[in-house]
Parts: structure tokens; sequence; C-alpha cells
């Protein structure tokens, strides 16, 4: 209980001061290019592999080897997408795709 303590009013007093949803939900915007990467990938690549080719491939046969082609498309569109993105959300202080939505459609 002693340590949980000691840890929990650490943290509280680092992040004092700065919003609690960008905090909790966004790691305070600290998180390392490579954790991004990482994480990305293994959510495309898991809905890719559970859901979609497996049941495509065993209805359709060879078809599904599109899939292949595809997932480079995907990673090129996000090579030019998301460094300006990033951008935008650190000037704008967007701390999530609601805000940059909100922001470009003036709601």
């Amino acid at each position: 209980i002693a340590v949980y303590t000691y840890v929990s009013n650490k943290a509280r007093a680092t992040t004092e001061g700065q919003n609690e949803y960008t905090t909790h939900f966004v790691g305070n915007k600290s998180y390392s290019s490579i954790l991004v990467f990482l994480t990305m990938f293994s959510t495309v690549y898991s809905g890719y592999t559970v859901v979609g080719v497996p049941k495509e491939a065993a209805s359709l046969g060879f078809y599904a080897s599109r899939w292949l082609s595809s997932i480079v498309m995907v990673w090129i569109a996000v090579l030019v997408f998301a460094p300006r993105f990033r951008r935008l959300s650190v000037v704008r202080k967007y701390d999530s795709p609601n805000d940059l939505i909100t922001d470009r459609f003036d709601n």
C-alpha cells in the first residue's frame, strides 16, 4: 500500500496543471514514434488476420492473396498523411480524432 501511495502521489505531482483527459487517454502525448508504429501495425494486421483473410480464403481460395498488396497501399497512405496529422495535432493541441473533425468542419 505504501509503494502504491508513493507512486500515485509522484505521478499526480508530475501531471499537475495538465488536462486529465490528455494525461490519461493520450499518455500526455509522450509516446515514442516506435511505440505508436507498433500499435498501429498490430491493430491493422490483427484485423486482417483474425477477421477478414481466413474467411475469404476459405470461401474464395487464392483470390484472398489480394490482401497482400492492399497492406502496402495502407502503409503508403499512413506514411503520406500521418506526418501532417501529427503536425496539426501538436500545433492545434488535438486530443482525439474528434478534435480534428470539429476543427475542420467548424462544428
